[in-house]
């Protein structure tokens, strides 16, 4: 009897956590949501206890070449849960990139229909100054990603490159 592969459904056991990008990696540390307790202030807000700074010797020493940066010098952000879905934190240069965003939903197992997508200038690089950023320094976009809608970008960013090539 021939054995079938079982599909996972995106979303069956999401993580929230923190994360870098560096090289075309990403360095993830989470925790399925399940492991965690709901926040005391607002309970159904449900944080990792990761924080950039301290995992960030671990993050050195998978990467000897990081050992002269910071912690922010490399691009990164946070997933949290949030009623109703979840928040994908990051820098303009990852929110940018749909193709990029749709690795970090995998990764962290996240509901695509249930998970939004914020710039967040906590999560930009102080090197870049405020004028080489596109968006105001408090706008965020908040619409849910869709699979649909990650299609659109990676067509359009496609289409585009092709005419610059």
């Amino acid at each position: 009897m021939a054995k079938r592969k079982i599909k996972k459904l995106a979303g069956s056991n999401p993580q929230v956590g923190i994360f870098w990008v560096y090289q075309g990696d990403i360095v993830q540390f989470s925790d399925p949501i399940e492991m965690l307790n709901p926040g005391t202030v607002v309970p159904s807000f449900v944080d990792s206890s990761y924080d950039h700074v301290n995992k960030w010797r671990e993050v050195v020493s998978k990467y000897p070449a990081l050992r002269n940066k910071e912690y922010y010098d490399v691009p990164r952000g946070r997933v949290t849960k949030v009623p109703g879905g979840f928040n994908l934190l990051a820098p303009s240069t990852i929110v940018k990139n749909p193709v990029l965003v749709r690795q970090i939903m995998r990764r962290f197992d996240l509901p695509p229909v249930k998970t939004r997508l914020q710039q967040d200038t906590h999560y930009e690089n102080p090197e870049i100054s405020e004028h080489e950023l596109d968006d105001d320094e408090d706008t965020f976009d908040t619409a849910p990603v869709s699979p649909a809608g990650v299609r659109q970008r990676v067509m359009a960013k496609l289409k585009s490159s092709k005419k610059r090539g």
